[in-house]
């Protein structure tokens, strides 16, 4: 989001109502792989974060089909005035090739298609100016948005283009909820080998909850189970966006990540809030002065359970399951489950815990509950070699975790993630 949208302005606007986008005939002409011998297609998340501030830039326009590692303007000027290394920054941009530019849609849609050597990068804009606030206000209240089938439109164009090669995603702001759309049209529409990364930064997420209706419309659990061993959200402290822990953020009625998340220290001095924490300064400054250079950051790792912890004393205690569901376990070996996509169904029920599997998870049983029902709906009906365990991250936290086949509860994907309630 480049410019501030205040909350009155978003609950103003959110009133509008929701269109979509037509078929039309494929008329695409397929580009072929280059050998993979003729030129290096690594992208590392640093050109990426570039390529998410090079779309804003208008100098863009009239460079599509063109080469863009010698056009120092496309860089901000703030990063080369006021950043270590910033007047270098355009090295990091060389062998990049914009081959389709969308803009200027009267919905504020943006999106930039770029390659280098064997590979695609998709980028998606995020607010740019009033007339795609519109559009993100929907978005930002109600997950929704004409932008959506553009963005899948966007990346299924460019993938049948540009096929076999290399595929990174990522998106900016609201550019970020963007990017998840447009993964899974290319998930859905490619070999899922060619999807190397998908990367936000400070990106809104998706809404965590249970969509019955629009299959296109994948709820955040979805979504993870197709590609969350390749996401990986930047997020800088304090961010209205994209950190839980600011005053006010979108995580807190409901948006998510897909897969994992790592916090850059805010060290913008240029702007003020709150564009001082949303801007990317602050994670191009991190990734290019801050960690090896033009390498990924080392992910966050979980805090590990104590081995030896004694699940029923652990597990005793109210959770909250998101979205104001909630499970109480009981030190009688009764639960209590208040669902609240029902409005407020609760249902008593009983479990036992079994062995433990590793020192951090251990089998819970809550077979024949709507507890289970509702995770069979969540992350799709299993055979009769699933089971779940309670995986435990730390003191307060831990995830309901649905384990089938050769998967355990550390891999699979299909975690429901409880907080204690003090």
């Amino acid at each position: 989001m480049k410019k501030f949208i205040s909350v009155s302005m978003v609950l103003l606007l959110s009133i509008l109502f929701v269109t979509g986008c037509d078929n039309e005939e494929d008329t695409t002409e397929v580009v072929s792989r280059r050998p993979d011998s003729e030129v290096d297609s690594e992208v590392t998340d640093l050109q990426l974060a570039l390529l998410n501030n090079v779309v804003y830039q208008e100098g863009l326009y009239d460079l599509e089909g063109k080469s863009i590692e010698d056009h120092g303007e496309l860089i901000d000027r703030k990063f080369k005035d006021h950043m270590s290394g910033g007047d270098e920054l355009v090295e990091q941009l060389k062998g990049y090739k914009l081959v389709d530019f969308d803009h200027g849609d009267p919905t504020g849609f943006r999106a930039a298609a770029f390659t280098k050597g064997n590979s695609l990068v998709i980028v998606y804009c995020g607010t740019e100016d009033f007339k795609d606030m519109l559009e993100d206000a929907k978005a930002g209240l109600f997950d929704v948005s004409v932008q959506d089938d553009q963005a899948k439109a966007f990346a299924k164009d460019n993938i049948k283009k540009y096929k076999n090669y290399d595929l990174y995603i990522s998106g900016y702001s609201m550019g970020g909820r963007l990017c998840y759309l447009g993964t899974e049209e290319a998930y859905d529409n490619l070999l899922a080998g060619n999807l190397k990364k998908v990367r936000t930064f400070n990106g809104l997420g998706v809404k965590e909850f249970i969509d019955f209706g629009d299959g296109n419309l994948s709820n955040l659990h979805n979504l993870e189970v197709k590609f969350a061993d390749k996401a990986y959200n930047y997020i800088v402290e304090g961010d209205f966006v994209s950190d839980e822990n600011a005053e006010f953020s979108f995580k807190r009625i409901g948006y998510a990540h897909i897969g994992e998340e790592f916090k850059v220290p805010c060290t913008n001095k240029v702007d003020v809030w709150p564009l001082k924490q949303h801007d990317l300064y602050s994670i191009i400054d991190y990734m290019l002065n801050g960690s090896q250079k033009g390498k990924t950051t080392q992910k966050t790792t979980k805090s590990e359970a104590k081995s030896g912890i004694n699940a029923e004393d652990y597990i005793v205690g109210s959770w909250e399951a998101g979205n104001d569901s909630g499970i109480e376990f009981g030190e009688d070996g009764v639960f209590y489950f208040d669902w609240s996509y029902n409005f407020g169904y609760t249902e008593e029920g009983t479990y036992s815990i079994g062995k433990w599997t590793s020192d951090k998870s251990f089998i819970i049983d809550l077979d024949g509950t709507s507890l289970i029902t509702l995770m069979k709906l969540v992350y799709g009906a299993m055979d009769n070699s699933y089971h779940f365990e309670v995986l435990i991250s730390d003191e307060n936290t831990a995830y309901l975790v649905q384990v089938t086949g050769d998967k355990t509860a550390e891999t699979s994907n299909c975690k429901l993630p409880l907080k204690r309630i003090e």
